[in-house]
């Protein structure tokens, strides 16, 4: 596959979905406007095939390298999800 669409298991898509027609070109990844709380929201995510891995790999930078707190990174999984997409360098479209 080219283009792949992650949703969580708790978030309904109720609209037709124009997926095809995203721009996935220079590591760029959509997310449905709205629930963001300072970060990334996590419950969908379209991607292309070179940024799959980056884009889901979440979990390994804060296993791999220890932190102290940092409100700004840490204060919720949208802030963390910010912080690990923009070390990847994805660029997030909505």
């Amino acid at each position: 596959y080219d283009t792949f669409v992650v949703t969580r298991t708790d978030h309904y898509y109720m609209c037709p979905h124009m997926y095809t027609t995203c721009d996935l070109g220079g590591n760029t990844i959509w997310v449905p406007e709205g629930e963001e709380y300072g970060g990334y929201t996590d419950r969908h995510l379209i991607v292309g095939k070179q940024n799959l891995l980056a884009a889901l790999d979440i979990i390994s930078p804060l296993i791999n390298k220890p932190y102290k707190f940092d409100y700004e990174r840490h204060h919720n999984t949208e802030r963390f999800v910010k912080s690990v997409w923009d070390g990847e360098n994805l660029t997030v479209r909505k």
